[in-house]
């Protein structure tokens, strides 16, 4: 199955885009206070990862992994 974009699809995309949030000044990546600060900024939309742990648990997480273990092999009471 083939998709075509149409030039009319692009007035959807916000222009002003966070990558996990606004993190800079003592505010850490993929945390309410960047995406609040973001919000706070202007940006129209805020990107981040969200993973699954062992237990069901979802967290907010860029990489697939920490310390080497990936993420679906731990559970939240592991942190």
């Amino acid at each position: 199955m083939k998709f075509q974009i149409s030039l009319n699809t692009f007035q959807f995309i916000p222009t002003l885009q966070s990558h996990r949030g606004w993190h800079q000044d003592g505010i850490f990546e993929n945390t309410i206070g960047a995406i609040q600060k973001a919000y706070t900024l202007g940006y129209e939309m805020v990107e981040f990862d969200v993973r699954s742990l062992a237990d069901g648990t979802v967290v907010v997480f860029h990489d697939r992994s920490i310390a080497g273990i990936d993420l679906e092999k731990l559970s939240f009471s592991d942190f």
